[in-house]
């Protein structure tokens, strides 16, 4: 004969309920797992997306300064490389090609006009006219002053210069539209002037 339910005690009560709550919990916990797996995934996901939104990302890329000081230390191993392989080692090529574009600058207006120290221009030129690249002429309008020209033995090297600057621009550009080739030597020489402006005295180069 069936339990009157009313008749049922308490604790009877208590621990059907509670087995009924235990039998339930499984499936919430069940169900928890599988929202708590999803969720894993999703941020698994975005964790991707954010990985290669990162490697495209300004923080991923060289800073500016590295950039700059590894074209100007490439830029001056391809120069000595080519120079080099020509036979044209120790002929200064920035301040032959100086000369050539600007025929009959003094020793201070080469200084100024390449940015580097008095001493150094000074060194150089010396150099320069004992190997006949270059010869020194009386500034007519000041018999104290001497111009600068290219001797035929300097000339002689402007083709090849040329061919050096010319094989490197292509490098440096390679992969960039006309667009952008003319954009960044617009930019290039803004920054130079730029960083003319910083008072840096007249340091030597070649502790740095």
């Amino acid at each position: 004969m069936p339990k009157d339910p009313k008749k049922i005690p308490l604790h009877k009560k208590q621990n059907c309920k509670m087995h009924k709550e235990n039998c339930e919990m499984p499936e919430q916990n069940n169900e928890m797992h599988k929202q708590n797996c999803e969720m894993l995934d999703q941020n698994c996901e975005t964790h991707k997306e954010d990985c290669k939104t990162h490697e495209g990302s300004p923080s991923r890329e060289r800073r500016m300064f590295v950039s700059f000081s590894i074209i100007h230390r490439f830029a001056k191993i391809f120069l000595l490389t080519k120079m080099e392989q020509l036979g044209t080692l120790n002929c200064s090529p920035p301040y032959i090609v100086a000369i050539h574009h600007n025929p009959g600058l003094s020793q201070n207006e080469l200084s100024e006009f390449l940015k580097i120290d008095k001493g150094a221009v000074a060194k150089t030129v010396k150099h320069l006219l004992e190997k006949s690249f270059i010869e020194r002429k009386k500034d007519p309008l000041d018999n104290r002053g001497y111009k600068l020209y290219l001797t035929k033995k300097g000339e002689a090297l402007m083709p090849t210069l040329l061919a050096i600057e010319s094989e490197f621009e292509r490098k440096i550009t390679e992969g960039m539209s006309l667009e952008e080739k003319e954009l960044l030597t617009k930019l290039i020489n803004k920054a130079a002037t730029n960083i003319l402006s910083l008072d840096t005295g007249e340091k030597n180069e070649n502790n740095i």
